[in-house]
């Protein structure tokens, strides 16, 4: 199957260019991948990945959780839940959201303009703008520079300190009655104002919030919005959250709507630690995860067929069969990962990075992986060069935001702080 791939709104100036999009649509030779799931990522329909038939790896034995296998990665392992009728779940990430939020900056000006162009049509865009440091005049000439329709994307004039939205705003709980509710996690002691937003927002939206008093990022925290979590060995640790004491993990995922968590190492020079960066929910039963060619990171290549086993076999704890579709993560040295996974996902697109620093036959192979793993939805790529130097992508600077049904309001007054 060909490529579904199309530009929308504005045309990206840098990385993928319209004519590297359109020969997309030329089917390039099927590349081989391992009977296991590991090794090159899959060209063709997502692969259903049986769980190895291994040890009950559960975090609760002090012998499962980070130890080493035969291979050159820790070992994952998982936290289930002892009761599974939670009334709630955390909001999948591939669920369209109601309105769109970004922060409003000069960095990435253009990457911006384009997220913002590609949404308008399908949800409401919210630009959390900072009245200390600009002025409506501002970012309504931002706005119109950027032909965008200034009754769809609109500023929401509250203080931040930094653009990273998707962590520091709120996790999203998703009722029975399809109702949303906002926990609000502490987030960076010296981020203040960031940490302020999600009642910031509640207030703004209507939402109704509660605190939650434990550090929890998230970009560190996936969910295929049915149950099934995921997170990183290390960004557990690093939160002091021991997942080897069922007295302090049961209530955390019972709060967060997760009846099983796997536990997966992360990416060796990654600093933040993040799920996000190498693993997406593309479904309920869908997920992409970064293939680092082991000639770039021979560790990392491991750690990520080891996260791809983790995730396989807590889903299974749930009776979903989890398909698996394993998209190119470049790895070019000192930190730099170039990460696909990390985009963003709208009603009808699928919003990929690009990089003008990775070989246009990786991009071309990583943005085939994800539209043949979502046939009818558009993959769109938009340059985040600017983004990926800050050790972040397209997923760290969005996030889709549930409303209520009804109750439910959007913020007055939007071209005024």
């Amino acid at each position: 199957m060909a490529a579904a791939c199309a530009w929308v709104g504005r045309s990206p100036t840098k990385g993928v260019s319209p004519i590297q999009v359109l020969s997309l649509l030329v089917v390039l030779a099927p590349v081989p991948v391992s009977s296991e799931g590991q090794g090159t990522a899959s060209r063709g329909a997502p692969r259903e990945v049986a769980a190895p038939l291994v040890e009950d790896r559960r975090c609760e034995r002090p012998e499962t959780i980070g130890q080493r296998g035969s291979g050159p990665s820790p070992l994952s392992c998982f936290h289930e839940l002892r009761h599974r009728g939670l009334g709630h779940r955390l909001r999948g990430d591939w669920e369209p959201p109601d309105v769109l939020l970004l922060a409003f900056t000069e960095r990435w000006s253009e990457s911006l303009a384009d997220l913002a162009a590609i949404a308008e049509g399908q949800t409401r865009v919210f630009l959390l703008a900072d009245p200390a440091k600009h002025s409506p005049t501002e970012v309504r000439s931002w706005v119109s520079r950027h032909g965008l329709d200034p009754e769809r994307v609109v500023p929401l004039w509250l203080g931040h300190d930094t653009p990273w939205v998707r962590d520091y705003g709120p996790l999203q709980v998703i009722r029975e009655d399809g109702e949303p509710e906002w926990l609000d996690a502490r987030y960076v002691q010296a981020r203040p104002a960031d940490d302020a937003i999600p009642p910031l927002l509640a207030s703004r939206f209507g939402v109704p919030w509660e605190p939650v008093p434990i550090r929890l990022a998230g970009g560190a925290v996936i969910s295929n919005g049915r149950g099934l979590c995921a997170s990183t060995i290390e960004y557990l640790r690093e939160s002091e959250l021991d997942v080897e004491d069922p007295g302090l993990m049961d209530p955390l995922l019972e709060k967060l709507g997760c009846r099983v968590l796997a536990v997966v190492p992360g990416l060796v020079a990654e600093k933040a630690h993040h799920i996000d960066m190498f693993a997406q929910f593309l479904a309920a039963d869908l997920v992409a995860v970064g293939d680092v060619d082991p000639a770039e990171g021979e560790e990392d290549a491991g750690r990520m067929n080891e996260a791809t086993r983790g995730l396989v076999e807590a889903a299974a704890r749930l009776d979903i069969n989890l398909r698996v579709v394993r998209v190119p993560l470049p790895y070019l040295g000192s930190g730099k990962y170039r990460t696909y996974v990390n985009g963003l996902r709208l009603r009808n697109e699928f919003v990929v990075p690009s990089y003008s620093d990775v070989q246009e036959e990786v991009q071309l192979r990583a943005v085939q992986a994800i539209s043949e793993a979502l046939p009818g939805v558009g993959v769109v790529p938009v340059p985040a060069d600017k983004v990926i130097a800050l050790l972040g992508s397209l997923h760290c600077i969005s996030l889709g935001l549930a409303l209520p049904r009804e109750g439910g309001r959007s913020p007055s007054l939007p071209w005024s702080d």
